[in-house]
């Protein structure tokens, strides 16, 4: 198997989707040099049969009220010292 971690750059938006191969797994998503970006771990191998899939990402503002259903957790995330703090979901 052919597993490797990518990377895939976030818009600080409510929402928005991400393409990456299907059956990627999500492990986090974090600010690296000033750029939201998300990780992930993908299998390669997928592409010829499967290729590519969008994904539903949506990043609520820390004290914005939730839907009854937010989404799967996928982590938090920080900016200007703390000053701003978002919270990022995946939406099936």
């Amino acid at each position: 198997m052919a597993k490797r971690i990518l990377k895939f750059e976030l818009s600080v938006t409510d929402e928005q989707q991400v393409v990456m191969p299907a059956g990627a797994q999500i492990l986090t998503a974090q600010f690296q040099f000033g750029v939201l970006q998300l990780w992930a771990i993908c299998d390669e191998a997928v592409l010829p049969r499967y290729g590519r899939v969008p994904r539903r990402i949506v990043i609520y503002d820390a004290d914005a009220w939730l839907p009854e259903d937010p989404g799967k957790y996928i982590n938090t995330v920080r900016q200007e010292n703390g000053m701003l703090v978002w919270h990022i979901f995946e939406k099936e």
